[in-house]
């Protein structure tokens, strides 16, 4: 066998071997189908909210040797989880990192890991009624409260707390149940809880609870114009905290059962468009203080 002759035969056999497992396939019937898996989406983010901070006012300066005094500082640390949990199920977990020095003097004097929010939302009602964007939302577990959320919506955070958190009107999360009901025809939505109101902070303390709901309405939010998001939000709470007394005590006649008043309403205005954004809100709390 020449050289050349031998080179074509090699060819030969090489291309049979390619072709053989074709002709097995065939004969044998399609291959079953190959079968992935579906892994639940996982989203994970975070949020740091840091600063530089330097203080030069007389007061500060002659507390410190007459020193200006200057710190790099993590104010918060958000990471949070979210994924789904069945069809209409999903699941957000929201870890709060904060500079724990001042809690208090037993306790680790440096940055802690802590909820800000875990909860199990349920959206139970798709469409109401035909029409869309009609939908009801469930939440159980860490959630947000009415408000303080929302105004974030309009005045970040990252600037500083909203108002009403500042003057302790609401803490922004707190444990108990939640019902969210988004109106068609981007008109707005309704959200009510009944929490602890204790805050995300502590542990419930009393055997009482907070009910509060907020009306959004948003009347432009279908128009195409800097009026579109213009949102009018009245909002409510109600609760009471338990008495300093209610175990009786030295000169007492009794333990005092009732609850005190812890009250809170206003109506927040809001608008947040790329080319303006402003808010406007006015509040009021009612509290039963002992002496």
């Amino acid at each position: 066998m020449n050289p050349v002759r031998q080179r074509c035969l090699l060819v030969a056999m090489a291309a049979t071997a390619l072709a053989s497992p074709r002709l097995i396939t065939a004969q044998g019937g399609s291959p079953p189908p190959v079968v992935t898996p579906v892994t639940p989406a996982l989203d994970f983010s975070g949020v740091i909210y840091g600063n530089y901070q330097y203080r030069y006012d007389s007061a500060t300066k002659a507390a410190n040797g007459n020193q200006a005094p200057n710190k790099f500082d993590i104010e918060r640390v958000y990471l949070n989880v979210r994924m789904p949990a069945g069809a209409d199920g999903s699941i957000r977990v929201t870890t709060d990192v904060f500079n724990n020095a001042g809690s208090c003097a037993g306790c680790y004097a440096g940055w802690t890991v802590r909820l800000k929010y875990a909860y199990f939302q349920y959206n139970f009602l798709h469409d109401i009624g035909g029409s869309k964007g009609f939908n009801a939302v469930a939440r159980v577990g860490m959630l947000h409260t009415v408000q303080v959320d929302h105004e974030e919506g309009f005045w970040p955070r990252w600037i500083s707390q909203v108002a009403i958190e500042r003057n302790g009107f609401f803490s922004s999360s707190d444990v108990g149940i939640a019902g969210l009901l988004t109106l068609p025809g981007k008109w707005g939505e309704f959200y009510a809880t009944m929490v602890n109101g204790s805050g995300y902070a502590q542990v419930e303390v009393d055997p009482y609870k907070d009910y509060a709901a907020r009306f959004s309405l948003t009347p432009f939010g279908s128009h195409d114009s800097i009026l579109r998001t213009l949102t009018i939000s009245p909002f409510f709470s109600a609760g009471h905290t338990a008495s300093k007394f209610i175990n009786g005590g030295t000169g007492q006649i009794g333990p005092v059962s009732e609850g005190n008043t812890r009250s809170r309403d206003g109506v927040f205005v809001g608008l947040k468009d790329r080319r303006l954004s402003l808010g406007a809100e006015w509040a009021q709390r009612t509290e039963t203080v002992e002496l």
